[in-house]
């Protein structure tokens, strides 16, 4: 594989986990609610917009669903993603004064 597919295939990844409800998904399945009912209740949407949004994180290699069970798991590369995730939120938590005072010239 190219280095440029590569490349786009993990912005692609990226985008798609950290799409604001995809994100809280992933949450959801890691915290062990993994049932797509439960997903409906948290989130508010139907259960067409779930299934499109599951489909969209099993497609990108996040999660695996048993169809017909509601019952979906975050993949191995879901975990490491989970993991890179929350890496990056202490990386920002740690740099916040900078970034907040860069970002309203404060």
């Amino acid at each position: 594989m190219t280095a440029e597919l590569i490349e786009k295939i993990a912005l692609k990844v990226t985008r798609t986990g950290t799409d604001k409800i995809n994100f809280q998904i992933l949450e959801m399945i890691e915290n062990g609610s993994g049932n797509i009912n439960d997903m409906i209740k948290e989130t508010g949407l139907t259960k067409v917009p779930i299934n499109i949004r599951i489909n969209q994180l099993e497609k990108f290699g996040l999660v695996n669903r048993w169809r017909g069970t509601g019952k979906v798991v975050l993949t191995e590369l879901g975990k490491d993603f989970m993991k890179l995730i929350y890496g990056y939120q202490e990386v920002v938590r740690s740099n916040v004064i900078d970034i907040l005072k860069k970002t309203y010239d404060v």
